[in-house]
């Protein structure tokens, strides 16, 4: 598999660095900042809103990675990418969403074969 288990975890404490580093607290993973973009006063704050929500959906998909729930894993990645597409992102986040989607194919990679080998028996 392309992200092994401790490089998931290397990938949450960056990303939770991160958001730490922008003022942003989690906690039981869910983020303390409820705004939404739609609250925002200024062009500004919703950019950072919508970074903070990208970051952490990222986080999250990271972190369903490491539970091997590759469903939600997927889930977390398509919402990141949703909020990247209106900010863009950075290299951390870049080679986040490149590292995540190989993880992710992989994982429906070896649960299909998994289910193929079981239909064969």
């Amino acid at each position: 598999m392309s992200l092994d288990i401790d490089s998931a975890k290397r990938w949450i404490l960056t990303l939770e660095r991160q958001l730490e580093l922008r003022g942003h607290e989690r906690v039981n993973r869910r983020l303390l900042d409820t705004r939404m973009p739609s609250s925002a006063k200024s062009p500004a704050e919703r950019k950072e809103i919508v970074e903070m929500l990208m970051r952490d959906s990222l986080l999250w998909a990271f972190e369903e990675f490491a539970a091997n729930r590759a469903i939600y894993a997927f889930r977390g990645f398509v919402q990141a990418g949703g909020y990247a597409g209106e900010v863009g992102h950075d290299c951390v986040t870049s080679d986040a969403f490149g590292t995540l989607k190989n993880a992710i194919e992989d994982m429906i990679s070896l649960a299909e074969n998994h289910s193929l080998g079981e239909m064969q028996s």
